[in-house]
């Protein structure tokens, strides 16, 4: 049961990783960027095409995180057999699915926006009930995982929104960040000392505001705002 276990997640992070590595390497890539009138760009267009070394150093961190903890698992296994038949309970079917979903969403973004929310929404669910389940194991890729999700979910949603009633892509970021915001407060003050999951929404937005301080300062000021109510709520889950 065990190595099934391992090799369910291995299997999940080479397709997560793989397919990243796949669209960034696509050749029509190059220029997709597309900034309206002010230089704005919507977010989700920098999560899937990395313009600096601080959204570059988000993707490597995560992909590393999780290699990391699949060696850990492989090593010393998170979870007793005793609980195998209360999957309601496990980490590893959750966070295996959201990491397939989180594989196939980059393909979907630009022609089906809505189906890319959707799956960016359900992934980061799944990623959040794996990070509840795992409060008594010491992992902190998921959580790292659940906020990154976050972050992605609210960024495709505010896209797909964005098309939808015709927004401008600055104020689709800053909606992005706001629901990005209030839900990761939300959820932190539930996840208690599992820092990790704000430090991953934190780590996103700054990468954020880097990229966009000069051409969109607004969108940078709402990254500003949201790194300083998540800070306060990850001071007082750590206290």
């Amino acid at each position: 049961m065990k190595r099934a276990v391992f090799f369910t997640q291995f299997l999940s992070v080479t397709v997560f990783v793989g397919s990243h590595l796949a669209y960034l390497a696509r050749p029509d890539n190059q220029g997709v960027q597309q900034p309206d009138a002010s230089g704005a760009v919507q977010m989700v267009q920098l999560y899937l095409h990395p313009a600096n070394i601080m959204l570059w150093a988000l993707l490597l961190i995560l992909w590393a995180l999780l290699v990391l903890d699949t060696i850990g698992q492989w090593q010393d296994p998170s979870e007793p057999e005793g609980r195998s038949q209360d999957v309601g309970q496990l980490v590893w079917p959750g966070f295996s699915a959201a990491l397939v979903l989180h594989a196939l969403w980059p393909w979907l973004a630009q022609p089906a926006p809505w189906l890319a929310a959707l799956a960016g929404l359900v992934a980061a669910a799944l990623a959040y009930h794996a990070t509840r389940c795992a409060t008594d194991q010491n992992r902190p890729a998921i959580g790292f995982v659940a906020g990154w999700s976050l972050v992605i979910a609210t960024a495709l949603l505010a896209s797909a929104l964005a098309g939808s009633l015709e927004m401008a892509p600055a104020q689709a970021s800053i909606l992005g960040i706001l629901i990005a915001s209030g839900a990761g407060m939300t959820a932190q003050l539930q996840l208690g000392r599992q820092v990790a999951f704000s430090i991953a929404v934190i780590s996103g937005f700054c990468a954020i505001a880097v990229t966009t301080m000069i051409h969109d300062p607004v969108t940078a000021i709402a990254c500003i705002l949201g790194i300083t109510a998540m800070t306060a709520v990850l001071i007082r889950a750590a206290s």
